[in-house]
Formats: structure tokens, sequence, C-alpha cells
């Protein structure tokens, strides 16, 4: 089998030749890898690919991520002041993005749900679809070239702040549904941009959903329907999908499996036998290797636990070995070799 082959083989909860090796790498580890500031890569679509590309050059594995990220069409100004880049974007957010990390959203203009950007402003999607087609084509023919888009929670969560958006699910919660709905209907549509650019595999990203954050009863309110609508979608166009919640979400997982996914990636804190049983006959699990310990473990026992949490899965079928989020910026390499080793 090759990437693509094992890969969907997986998600359809059939047998493959072995586990696919797929640590969520991408742009923070990427960019170190091939010896750029990860944050000159983060706002360059280009330098952003060319990383990419690099980590297919010098590991095995059969996947990676584009994860959030910017580019030239995302940006309205720009400033490098010490040691950050400082970056408007279209959405009206202000974002600091450190010169060797990723970057983040520090301001933000909107701040009622009342507020017409909500509802007309289609978000920044550019970066995605750029850094994606600039993956040479040998790769995305080969290898599973995984994708994030924004789920529609977390769309309002990044437009108008995890604070206001906790605060509206108690004290506006019929006013937050309408806004959810909005930034689903652009939600699609960045779907359909990522389906028309030739992406095989979309990640709906609700990192805002985890337990940490919300109660079971909140995630079947405010963000279930909606990611049950982005995954239908998605299997309409054509592609495969998982989903990524992080955190703890063991109090929720029996819902979360219901979302329509074809897999979902589980963080380290969630049990994986518990998930493996819970999940059985409806997705396949992708995870849940602790990221801090792929940096900082020996090979040798990165090597043992991996082949641990293979063994869940006798059978050959339901499991994508991963890290339950993404690889740090300063994993040595070695450890994504020792990773790679411990699924053939």
């Amino acid at each position: 089998m090759n990437s693509i082959e094992r890969t969907n083989a997986a998600l359809d909860l059939k047998e493959y030749d072995h586990v696919s090796p797929q640590p969520q790498i991408d742009v923070a580890y990427a960019a170190k890898l091939m010896g750029v500031p990860v944050g000159k890569a983060f706002i360059d679509e280009k330098i952003h690919a060319d990383a990419l590309n690099n980590v297919f050059e010098v590991h095995d594995v059969d996947g990676v991520y584009v994860n959030l990220c910017l580019s030239s069409a995302d940006i309205v100004s720009q400033e490098f002041r010490d040691g950050a880049y400082y970056v408007k974007d279209v959405c009206g957010a202000t974002w600091t993005v450190n010169e060797d990390d990723i970057g983040s959203a520090t301001e933000r203009d909107i701040t009622s749900l009342d507020d017409e950007r909500l509802f007309n402003m289609s978000p920044a999607i550019f970066a995605a679809v750029d850094v994606y087609k600039g993956i040479d084509q040998k790769w995305r023919d080969e290898k599973a070239i995984v994708v994030g888009v924004t789920g529609a929670f977390s769309h309002v969560v990044f437009l108008y702040g995890l604070e206001n958006t906790m605060m509206a699910m108690v004290l506006e919660p019929e006013k937050l549904k309408e806004v959810i709905d909005a930034r689903l209907r652009f939600a699609l549509e960045n779907i359909d941009k990522l389906a028309d650019a030739g992406c095989k595999y979309l990640w709906i990203g609700e990192g805002s959903a985890s337990g940490s954050l919300i109660s079971p009863d909140m995630y079947r309110e405010f963000v279930l329907p909606y990611q049950q609508k982005m995954a239908e979608h998605i299997r309409k166009r054509g592609m495969r999908s998982v989903v990524h919640i992080c955190g703890d979400i063991n109090k929720a997982i029996e819902s979360v499996v219901t979302c329509g996914t074809d897999g979902i990636d589980l963080d380290h804190m969630n049990d994986l036998a518990t998930v493996r049983d819970i999940a059985k006959d409806k997705m396949c699990v992708k995870g849940n290797f602790d990221p801090v310990d792929l940096q900082e473990w020996s090979p040798d026992k990165i090597i043992e636990v991996a082949k641990e949490k293979i063994a869940l899965f006798p059978n050959n079928k339901g499991l994508i070995l991963s890290t339950g989020c993404l690889v740090t910026r300063d994993t040595p390499k070695e450890n994504i070799d020792a990773f790679v080793k411990a699924c053939l």
C-alpha cells in the first residue's frame, strides 16, 4: 500500500498493511527542519509549502498538516519590530507572530454579536489554499495532505473572542446560534474552495470546543449540529475528513463520534482504548501520542510506547498513529524517525 491507500483503508475501517505513521507535522516543525524561522514561514505561503515539501524528503511519514497560517492574500499590513511580526489581516484581527514561532490573533475589532461583520465577512482562507497548491504535485498525489478548515463555532471564537463567546453561551444563546449559523455558511464556502483546489483530506478544527472549556451539553447544542453539516458537505465534495477538538473530550466522546467525519484526532489526555471501543464501526481513531513526550523521550522509549498504542488495535484496522496535537518545533529529527519505525 502507498500512503494514500493506507490512509483511506484506515478511514474506511478496513485492513491496512501496517498502521499509518502521521505525526501532526505542520509549519512549526517543518520550518525548523528546513532551517528557516517559523514566523517567516507562518506568514509566507511559499516558504510554508517548501517546508512541508522538505518534510517528505527527510521523513517517511504518510502525511502532514496545513494548519492555521497567513499568506500574502490575507495580509493588509505588517511590521517587524522587537523580534516579532505584527500583522493586520483582512478580517480585522491583529496577529503577533514571533520570529521563530507560530502566530496568534492578539487584537480583534468585533465586540458585539450584532456586528454585521459576523454575518457578512468572509474569513481568511487563502493561506490554506495557497499553501496546498504550493506543495509539489508528487506529494499531493502520494501523501495525505490534511488541510485545516475552521469549524463554525471556532469561527465565532476567532472573530469575537473566547471570553465573549463563553459569556454569550449563557447570556445570549439564541443570538449566538444565529451567528454560528451565519459562520457555517462561510465554513461551507471554505470547504468548496479547498475542494476546488484539489484537496483530498480536511480536518475540522474546533479547538474551542474542548471539554476543558465547555460542557458536553454545550457541545451538543453549539458545536455538534454544525460539525455534522460540515462533515456531510465534505463528503458530498468527495473528500475525507477528521475532526480535531483540543484537550479532554472524555465526557463528550459519545456525542463526538456522531459528528459524521471519517476520523477523530484524539488528544493525548483521552483514553485510547475507551475511545477505540466507543468509536468502533463509526470512525477511525487518529492519535494520540503526547507531542511533549515525542519531543523529550529517547527514540527507544518512543518506539516502545508507540507499539503499545498500536497493539490496542490488533486487527490492523481503525488506527492512524499520530500525535494528540501538533508536533512541537523542537522535536528531534531522530524522534520522528523512531515514530515512523514503530509503525513498520
